[in-house]
């Protein structure tokens, strides 16, 4: 029962930061701040894998939610696959292919009407593929921005001289990602 408990609990916090994510919004449009971009063998040369803990915090109603879970993601040229899970339970596959966008949920979970894989997708973007790549393919007057100070690397999302993303890599393989449109954040700490 007390997984049970547990297991839900990570799940609604899933669903309510993909509702969030759909419900925050400030003057931008989608076709800004979320234009999913096309798989790209330029983006990603080779596959690529990575396991994550994530830690998400967002804000849904006026009220602060804090969440775990684990992520696993799969880049190649051809495909992005997203898969999060509880300790026990996959809560929801993503994948993102030429022939479109699939998403498989828990028979446990439903997800609701504000769940929009395309957000997940936008973010793994923002975070992997090169600052080029996305500038080619972002809509007009958005930009990435990348910044080297020391060891530490950043990343921001602009639109004009308002910057609405920021992601700050760390050692490792972990990353933190802020998005103030939206409000959420997560960190994610790298997994062997």
């Amino acid at each position: 029962m007390f997984f049970c408990k547990q297991l839900i609990i990570a799940a609604a916090g899933i669903i309510l930061l993909s509702a969030c994510a759909h419900k925050a919004r400030i003057h931008l449009t989608d076709e800004i701040t979320a234009p999913l971009l096309p798989i790209s063998a330029a983006a990603v040369k080779t596959e690529e894998e990575y396991r994550h803990k994530m830690r998400v915090a967002y804000i849904l109603e006026g009220r602060e939610y804090n969440r775990e879970f684990i992520s696993a993601l799969k880049l190649s040229p051809t495909k992005i696959t997203t898969v999060a899970l509880t300790t026990f339970v996959r809560l929801f596959t993503i994948e993102y292919s030429p022939a479109g966008i699939s998403c498989e949920t828990s028979p446990l979970l439903a997800l609701p009407e504000g769940f929009i894989p395309e957000y997940i997708l936008f973010d793994i973007q923002l975070i992997y593929y090169p600052a080029d790549i996305l500038n080619e393919f972002l809509p007009r007057g958005v930009k990435v921005i990348e910044k080297i100070e020391g060891a530490l690397r950043s990343r921001y999302v602009c639109h004009g001289d308002d910057c609405f993303i920021k992601i700050v890599y760390k050692s490792g393989g972990s990353f933190s990602f802020t998005n103030e449109l939206r409000k959420y954040s997560y960190t994610a700490e790298r997994l062997p």
